[in-house]
């Protein structure tokens, strides 16, 4: 799983809130740690932005450790928000991220980089992807502070933003990683944390039992999940980006527990229905893809029949993109367009 955690947002004390001068402390923009409004993160927590009607201009900054984010392709949080802000009339952008770095601050003129922060759907959790390839290589680099500010403020206005990552999505690797973290070292045994390990029949496991096996045994393209609409996202003055074309798959794996004893083996196994349930999902660089428990025929089984194994057997509802985030400024040319999440 390629991702980097850039804040967990769980920590309100890591910001400050600035007047537009970047410099005089603000009261008219503020963020807290809510410990009631989180979508999945294991925190369970979220950051909670409030802003007033004097808060155009004003904005909460954080410092970050020069994060080299050239081997990222986005940064994706998650949104949840109780006002409209589509960019409408009416509904107007409310806030604004932008990222700078030593070699070019918030006021240099090269930085110009900036994405509006978008709320389709009214109390309901949204992700939000932006792209920084095109984020200047000298703040990409080495990026050490990020800023929310306001940009329009009608009435007051109050959101709650979780776990801030840079992604590069990897379908395959990102789901194994997923699994392994699900599974890893979550059950003992005679006071020994099982590990889970992934299956590589090139080079097989000699892990000391207890300990899950995961072997991926077929990847089937989800043609009935599949749409070619692309996806409005990184809005900034009159444009906006589409997201890159995906296609749907299903991911199969097979899941062993080994172990010294009986109980031992059970008790992996239990462990093994309570973390996959029959119809429950696995977090992938911040989103949620959807896990079904699945019946395999013995003939379809890895060696062609059923054997004294125990095996769970899972589907992974996922996607793969394709191609890069496209540009659209006016006049805009007519273009099909979808807004939701990415999840399976």
């Amino acid at each position: 799983m390629v991702h980097l955690v850039i804040d967990a947002m769980d920590d309100a004390s890591a910001w400050s809130a600035f007047e537009p001068d970047g410099a005089t402390p603000s009261t008219e923009i503020n963020i807290i740690d809510d410990h009631e409004q989180y979508y999945m993160g294991a925190d369970q927590v979220s950051g909670q932005i409030s802003v007033s009607t004097m808060a155009i201009g004003h904005s909460l900054r954080r410092s970050l450790p020069n994060i080299d984010l050239s081997d990222y392709k986005e940064i994706r949080f998650w949104l949840h928000g109780l006002r409209k802000t589509d960019g409408s009339i009416g509904h107007p952008f409310l806030l604004r991220i932008r990222f700078a770095s030593a070699s070019m601050d918030l006021s240099h003129v090269d930085n110009t980089w900036h994405r509006y922060l978008p709320v389709f759907s009214e109390n309901k959790w949204e992700i939000v992807r932006l792209d920084i390839t095109d984020l200047h290589p000298d703040i990409r680099n080495a990026t050490n502070t990020m800023e929310i500010s306001c940009i329009d403020a009608p009435t007051e206005f109050n959101c709650n933003i979780e776990s801030v990552l840079a992604v590069r999505e990897e379908m395959i690797s990102d789901v194994d990683q997923a699994l392994i973290e699900t599974l890893n070292e979550k059950v003992e045994i005679d006071g020994d944390l099982v590990p889970a390990v992934i299956h590589h029949p090139e080079k097989p496991t000699n892990t000391k039992m207890p300990y899950i096996l995961i072997t991926q045994y077929d990847i089937r393209s989800a043609e009935e999940r599949t749409s070619h609409a692309r996806i409005k996202s990184n809005f900034s003055e009159n444009t906006y980006k589409l997201q890159p074309v995906s296609n749907r798959y299903d991911l199969y794996y097979e899941i062993d527990a080994f172990a010294d004893t009986r109980n031992g083996k059970t008790k992996i196994l239990e462990f093994i229905l309570s973390e996959l349930s029959p119809n429950g999902y696995i977090s992938a660089n911040g989103v949620k893809l959807p896990v079904r428990m699945i019946v395999v025929d013995s003939e379809d089984f890895i060696g062609g029949s059923r054997s004294d194994r125990l095996l769970l057997h899972f589907k992974v509802e996922t996607r793969r993109e394709y191609g890069n985030y496209e540009i659209v400024t006016p006049p805009y040319h007519e273009v099909d367009v979808a807004v939701g999440a990415i999840a399976g």
